[in-house]
């Protein structure tokens, strides 16, 4: 339904209707369709979220979609520590496919916290730590190190 069938709706249905709270420390019907509205229009990408998560589990065409995106995402991932490896800058103990699903579910984790709770959560600052993190877990050790139980150089 579109914002405007929904502002449609609400503006027809009698007032009682719409401003009557099922709880005494529930929302009404206009308070929950303005809270959306507002949701939407101030803060999309926290809004776009909470609706695909809360939908995942109700709508089978979305959920597969999702499903698709996030097997992209992870075998990307999965390819970029592969070349590392190749290459050599990648350690060649650790799992391709096992890294990129840690990857990706710290990456979409810390979204997730930052668009429900930014001012606790700093999406930038998580995501900078996650790389310099990443980098030292990753990094290939050296002989000296791993004997000493260390990660890097």
């Amino acid at each position: 339904m579109a914002i405007d069938e929904g502002v449609a709706l609400i503006t027809a249905a009698p007032e009682s209707a719409t401003t009557c709270r099922p709880q005494p420390d529930g929302w009404c019907a206009r308070e929950i369709v303005g809270h959306l509205i507002d949701s939407a229009c101030n803060n999309h990408r926290r809004f776009i979220i909470t609706l695909m998560v809360e939908a995942l589990d109700v709508n089978p065409k979305l959920s597969a979609k999702f499903q698709r995106i996030l097997r992209r995402m992870r075998y990307f991932l999965a390819d970029v520590v592969r070349r590392g490896q190749a290459d050599g800058t990648v350690r060649p103990d650790v799992d391709p496919e096992q890294t990129a699903a840690l990857i990706a579910a710290t990456i979409m984790g810390a979204e997730i916290q930052h668009y429900q709770d930014p001012g606790e959560v700093d999406l930038r600052r998580v995501l900078d730590t996650l790389v310099v993190q990443l980098g030292d877990w990753l990094m290939p050790r050296t002989h000296v190190v791993a004997n000493a139980g260390g990660i890097t150089a």
